[in-house]
This record gives structure tokens, C-alpha cells and sequence, in this order.
């Protein structure tokens, strides 16, 4: 007569699973079963593999007692804000006037020009495209990435984050280049909407257990988006990559307690889409008057 199988009791049904899986990776099959008592569980092994078992699942414990095997996700409602329609609305109408000549130069990038203290030209290069398809990439995955910046910071503060982040990448990206080297477009600050979204994740960093892995993945997705948007061919790798670090800084800035509650009130919203609407204004008008 075959002996009896040998039950395994276990605290609820996810840890029932976890030890079925331990088991069968060391060739020990087992079947779950419903016990009467409420939320528990039993595995039936075999009797010949119960030291075996019992040991796999000793060691099995000890390996992931400070490690969950699901750990908590975030718990934050994620909002898309359609503001940022209006700041494609506005790349396309640049994009019109960038097809005269003379409104076309005196907003293009020019490392020597901002050298020489043309400092708006950081501003007006990130409403210019090169054409229609540059113009179409930027404002497809700005759209996504820059609505998910706003609904997490508001659209004013969200928007001025980004403009300022976009044109710091350029600022960097010219103090650095010898030469007359030129640029356009509003790479920058996408990879500045990509950085703000990632660094949302630092709030978590001392309220939370296991928050390292939080702020770890967000930066590790961010990186692969950035791999996957901001290096292709002909792209300008670093103004993208000064972007997302611009933004990511700003973005940790403004995931700070203090600030992260004065961000949610409308008036700074108010004003910082008012701020953003200056920069959009101030260095066009220098642009038209120095062109």
C-alpha cells in the first residue's frame, strides 16, 4: 500500500503558490489543496521528498525574508493632462513661421551666438523643427510623455519645468561645442518631461520599505526610454541627454514635501504658466530685434 502523502500548511493561498514553485524547481511535485480553516492552504508532497521539501522551503524563506516576492507598487493615480495639446498647438504654428527664412535664423541654436550672449536662442531653438517628420516625432512623444509630466506636477508648473530644462540642455550643449555648431527642436524638452516623470518616484525614497527599488526601476525604465527615443541616427544625443538630466533635477526639486504641496495649489500654477508664457515671448522679441 502507498503511504500516506504528506501535507505542507501554509498562511494563504499567494504563499501556498510560492512554495509549490520552490518545490517544483527541485523536481518535487505537490498539489495545492483548500483546507477547511479560512485562508489557509496545504500542499501534498509526496512522503519520500518531506526532507527535501521541508529544507527547500527553510532555505527557500531565509532567501527572500527581506525580499517580497511582489513588492508594493506605487499607489498613485496617474493623470493624463490635455493641456499639452496647446504646447503642440504652438510647435505647429512655429513651425509655420520657421518656413520664412527670416523668422527661421535668428531662433536656430547657434553655440557661438550664445557664446556671445544670445541667451534666448536656447529658448526659441525648441519651437523650430528641421521638417515635417522632425516636427511629427517630437510632438507625438512629447504630447504622451509631457501630459503625464503635467498631470503630475500641473500643467503650469509642469510646462515651465520643462521649457527651462529643455533650454538649460541647450545652454550646456553650447558652452561645450567649439565652433559655429547650430541645432533646432524640441528634443530636449521631451527627454526634460521623460526625466520629470522619472523622478517622481523620490518622494518614496524614505516613506516606504524596499523604496530603493521604486526610484531604481523608474530611473531604469526612463534610461531604456531614453535609449529606445533619444539616440537614433542624426539625433543630438547630448542635449537629449541633458534634458532628461535637467529634468530629472527639476523634477526631484519639485517632488520635495514642501514644495510638491505648494505645486498642487492654482495660483503657482497660475504664475508658472504665465512664467512659461514670458519665455516664450521675451526671447522670440530679442530674437526678431537682433535678427
Amino acid at each position: 500500500m502507498d503511504s500516506a502523502p504528506v501535507a505542507l500548511s501554509t498562511r494563504s493561498h499567494r504563499q501556498a503558490l510560492e512554495w509549490s514553485l520552490a518545490l517544483l524547481s527541485q523536481g518535487i511535485e505537490s498539489e495545492l489543496i483548500d483546507t477547511p480553516e479560512p485562508d489557509s492552504w496545504s500542499l501534498l508532497i509526496a512522503p519520500e521528498f518531506e526532507n527535501l521539501a521541508r529544507e527547500t522551503l527553510r532555505l527557500y524563506e531565509e532567501e527572500n525574508r527581506n525580499w517580497p516576492w511582489r513588492p508594493p507598487a506605487p499607489r498613485q493615480r496617474v493623470t493624463f493632462d490635455w493641456a499639452c495639446l496647446g504646447w503642440v498647438f504652438l510647435l505647429a504654428v512655429f513651425h509655420l513661421l520657421g518656413e520664412v527664412r527670416e523668422f527661421r535664423e535668428p531662433g536656430t541654436l547657434s553655440a557661438a551666438a550664445v557664446r556671445g550672449g544670445e541667451w534666448w536662442r536656447c529658448f526659441t531653438a525648441t519651437w523650430l523643427h528641421a521638417d515635417i517628420g522632425h516636427l511629427a516625432g517630437n510632438a507625438a512623444v512629447g504630447a504622451l510623455l509631457l501630459g503625464l509630466a503635467l498631470g503630475r506636477y500641473g500643467a503650469g508648473v509642469g510646462l515651465l519645468a520643462a521649457s527651462l530644462a529643455g533650454a538649460c540642455a541647450n545652454a550646456l550643449r553650447s558652452l561645450m561645442v567649439p565652433g559655429s555648431w547650430t541645432g533646432l527642436g524640441a528634443s530636449g524638452v521631451v527627454m526634460a518631461a521623460l526625466g520629470l516623470l522619472a523622478a517622481q518616484y523620490i518622494p518614496r525614497w524614505r516613506s516606504e520599505r524596499h523604496r530603493w527599488r521604486h526610484y531604481l526601476g523608474g530611473m531604469a525604465a526612463a534610461i531604456m526610454l531614453f535609449v529606445l527615443l533619444g539616440v537614433a541616427p542624426g539625433s543630438d544625443v547630448l542635449v537629449h541627454a541633458f534634458g532628461l538630466g535637467f529634468g530629472a533635477l527639476f523634477g526631484a526639486i519639485l517632488s520635495l514635501e514642501r514644495l510638491r504641496a505648494w505645486s498642487n495649489r492654482g495660483w503657482v500654477n497660475g504664475l508658472s504658466g504665465a512664467i512659461f508664457v514670458v519665455l516664450v515671448i521675451v526671447p522670440w522679441w530679442l530674437a526678431w530685434r537682433h535678427g
